[in-house]
């Protein structure tokens, strides 16, 4: 996976799952599956996919398919590389919020 670009966006409530080494992962596109869902039906992608699709485009959906699918091997300099990066872009947008 790389990352193309990082935009600042008006405040919306995304949805972000926290594991078990404490870290967040959140997909971006501030879409979220219930219990049901997520665990009984893997993802109910059919449903899932129409609103994708909806919201993005069936091109920008299958692109994503095909991304989920890679394996991608990084180097311990890639990813000091990667969190260089992003230090910078968030002190660039004023530091982490004081309640995290």
């Amino acid at each position: 996976m790389k990352i193309k670009s990082i935009k600042k966006v008006k405040p919306q409530r995304v949805y972000a799952i926290q594991t078990s080494t404490g870290t967040f992962i959140a997909d971006g596109i501030a879409t979220h599956n219930c219990y049901v869902c997520n665990k009984i039906k893997n993802g109910n992608w059919v449903k899932y996919e129409r609103v994708m699709v909806k919201r993005h485009g069936r091109a920008k959906v299958e692109k994503m398919k095909i991304d989920a699918e890679k394996t991608v091997k990084m180097t311990t300099q890639d990813m000091i590389d990667i969190q260089a990066k992003y230090k910078k872009k968030i002190e660039d947008l004023g530091g982490f919020p004081k309640n995290i």
